[in-house]
């Protein structure tokens, strides 16, 4: 097959052939219809046929369900704090930082201005 669009337009439809159960006349069809050579639709269709066999969905066990919820749900902490500990360390180094100048910043401006109307 000359062109990779092409090929993956044939494999789509070829894939919801055998998904829908269609018989091994309509999948010549559908391979003369993208023309398809005999010599390259038949590997895919043996391909396909095995995967649609061997791919079969499975239900997990409500077990394995409720230890995969447990463990999503306790990794994810909304608050802010939570949040904070998900950061790399450099960033939460520099939050600290950040928080405790803020602190200082006010907690220097609070005791001068008492002061500076006393002066005025």
């Amino acid at each position: 097959m000359a062109n990779d669009t092409h090929t993956e337009n044939y494999l789509e439809a070829l894939t919801a052939a055998i998904l829908a159960e269609l018989p091994p006349e309509q999948l010549d069809a559908l391979a003369q219809e993208y023309h398809v050579p005999p010599s390259e639709a038949e590997p895919l269709v043996r391909l396909v046929n095995r995967l649609h066999q061997t791919l079969t969905a499975v239900r997990p066990s409500r077990a394995f369900a409720e230890r995969v919820k447990r463990e999503l749900y306790a990794q994810y902490d909304p608050s802010l704090m939570g949040r904070l500990r998900r950061l790399p360390a450099r960033v939460q180094m520099a939050a600290l930082l950040v928080f405790l100048g803020g602190f200082l910043f006010i907690s220097r401006r609070r005791q001068e201005s008492p002061m500076k109307e006393a002066v005025v």
